[in-house]
């Protein structure tokens, strides 16, 4: 499930990993899970972070308190990268009065960061492979089509 997987997060590398595949599953499922909680940012923190500890937890999970630094310095080691850039989608976009320092926005090289990924998962011809058989994953503790 995306939201308990993100409470397992032990090092920058594997938070990184899991922001990634968190906007991936925002961008491919918006209705499912964004429902205007971006603030106009490719990547929310408090929002995330939401679906993180609001899911459930099994063996593994990390307290919040922890999850929050490590969550911020993966973000910011993606900015470094050049995947992500500090602020909302476009220059007119919202920004919330708390929002600084909490929202980012994919880069061009972040948004084919994204579709690289995504576009080698998408199931080939014969239905098999990840996301064959209609399986989307799971939030918190609910599928995306609930």
């Amino acid at each position: 499930m995306l939201g308990t997987d993100g409470q397992k997060a032990r090092n920058v590398q594997e938070a990184a990993a899991y922001i990634r595949e968190f906007m991936q599953f925002e961008r491919d499922y918006p209705e499912q899970i964004n429902r205007g909680k971006d603030h106009d940012f490719d990547l929310y923190l408090p929002w995330m972070m939401e679906v993180v500890n609001n899911a459930p937890e099994e063996e593994g999970s990390r307290p919040p308190t922890e999850l929050d630094a490590l969550y911020m310095d993966a973000a910011w080691a993606l900015v470094q990268e050049g995947y992500i850039r500090p602020g909302p989608r476009t220059v007119s976009g919202d920004n919330p009065p708390d929002g600084y320092g909490k929202g980012f926005s994919l880069t061009p090289k972040g948004r084919d960061w994204i579709e690289l990924e995504v576009r080698s998962e998408r199931p080939q011809a014969t239905g098999h492979g990840p996301g064959a058989g209609g399986h989307r994953p799971q939030v918190g503790g609910l599928r995306p089509d609930n």
